[in-house]
């Protein structure tokens, strides 16, 4: 169904880790996204986003803050499945470890203005 979507030129989301994480966190990733890039010839466009930390997996509590969105390049299937997968899993990881980071100064600069 992905890939006749794709072939209508309606974008696909898919979610690689299946689940939300909480904050910090990167779960197990799923190659599902990848194996369907590879298999209707398209990219991946990477994405990661702070929103853990305004809105907590398994929660319904909501918390004022800046949600950070961050989109990577697209990345093509030149070296098969595994090899996309592993590197929008890298990239991801590196992208979430710098905005947790990003998040954590701010929060620190704001304790400090108090």
């Amino acid at each position: 169904m992905g890939k006749e979507r794709l072939d209508q030129g309606v974008s696909v989301v898919i979610y690689p880790e299946g689940t939300r994480q909480p904050p910090g966190q990167v779960g197990r990733f799923n190659a599902g996204g990848a194996r369907l890039a590879c298999q209707a010839g398209r990219r991946v466009l990477p994405m990661a986003h702070n929103a853990g930390d305004c809105w907590p997996a398994r929660s319904l509590l909501r918390k004022p803050g800046r949600i950070r969105l961050v989109i990577g390049e697209p990345m093509g299937c030149e070296s098969g499945v595994d090899e996309l997968n592993a590197r929008v899993e890298q990239w991801i990881r590196e992208t979430a470890t710098a905005l947790m980071a990003q998040s954590a100064r701010a929060g620190s600069e704001r304790e400090s203005q108090r």
